[in-house]
């Protein structure tokens, strides 16, 4: 009896250890599909459901230079970091409102139009220190990208990618544009998981015009046009 009894505590935590290893694997098939989303692609140009080129705004020589900027037909926001530092500065050369880059003359063209947006930074102590801007989205993207310009001597302009709830998209390092070029290039980049803000930042003067994103519809939009789908169905039903 006692060996009987033994051997069903042995088997019982057999049992256990399997269900174990069966629920590891369980968690394992739902997480691999959730940690594949997390992806960031780079993509050519496109056209997103939203643009910006800044042509609405004044140049900084008129006035254009902002703390906090609303672009996307008010679907994004810049922000400059720290607050109240005022780095977005609308540029046009063709009108006089050139952007220099440190060593790297000035700014050669725009992507379309005469204007761009250029960013600078001040520390407290107003010696330079690199661009910080962050870009909120009122809706997450799954793609943006625009053309790039930036300043020779420190080619490297990072940005990161935040979700919905501020979890980096990139954690393995930041995505850089390095190019030493004061022409404007196109960058461009597709998520997996719908990216709600980007900072970009460690460049001291950088330039982008172009800009183009792919907004996903709030889930609100999207339960209105499921209505309005089924409605229409019903519709044709019913002549």
């Amino acid at each position: 009896m006692l060996q009987l009894k033994w051997k069903a505590q042995v088997f019982g935590l057999d049992l256990r250890g399997i269900m174990n290893l069966k629920s590891l694997i369980a968690v394992a098939l739902v997480a691999s599909p959730i940690l594949a989303l997390a992806q960031i692609n780079p993509t050519g140009p496109f056209t997103g459901n939203y643009s910006e080129g800044f042509e609405e705004f004044p140049n900084y020589g008129s006035g254009g230079i902002y703390d906090t900027l609303s672009v996307f037909n008010g679907e994004g926001t810049f922000s400059s970091n720290p607050t109240g530092s005022n780095q977005l500065y609308i540029v046009s050369p063709a009108n006089g409102a050139n952007w220099g880059f440190a060593n790297n003359g000035g700014l050669q063209n725009v992507a379309d139009g005469v204007n761009a947006l250029g960013s600078q930074n001040f520390s407290s102590n107003t010696a330079w220190r690199p661009a910080d801007i962050t870009l909120t989205f009122n809706n997450a993207v799954t793609a943006f990208g625009g053309y790039f310009a930036e300043d020779s001597t420190n080619s490297h302009f990072y940005l990161n990618f935040f979700d919905a709830n501020g979890n980096l998209e990139n954690p393995f390092g930041s995505t850089d544009i390095y190019q030493a070029t004061n022409v404007m290039t196109w960058s461009g980049w597709t998520f997996t998981d719908p990216v709600k803000s980007i900072v970009f930042t460690d460049n001291f003067a950088p330039a982008m015009d172009g800009l183009q994103i792919n907004a996903v519809p709030e889930p609100a939009s999207i339960g209105a046009l499921a209505i309005g789908m089924i409605a229409l169905i019903r519709r044709r039903k019913l002549s």
